[in-house]
């Protein structure tokens, strides 16, 4: 029997992404006004990923929200604002 998240599987390949591929998808979002559910499981998962692979983060994301304000890159652990 299939679960509502069954369509959503696509998101656990975002634990296989180099850590460049993450932020890349995280940048592709920045600005994407678009929403719906299957939107925000896939930003929560980002999150999630960004999270488990702590980085140096508290500027953009917390344990219950992730800033889409603006992109980010990665430098020495630490994820910064592409200003």
């Amino acid at each position: 029997m299939n679960t509502k998240n069954d369509q959503y599987d696509f998101i656990k390949t975002l634990s296989l992404l180099k850590d460049e591929q993450l932020i890349e998808k995280f940048n592709q979002q920045v600005g994407n006004q678009g929403w719906g559910n299957a939107r925000a499981y896939y930003l929560e998962e980002i999150r999630k990923e960004l999270l488990k692979r702590n980085f140096k983060s508290d500027n953009i994301i917390t344990r219950h929200k992730m800033s889409l304000t603006k992109k980010i890159k990665l430098e020495n652990n630490q994820l910064v604002i592409i200003e």
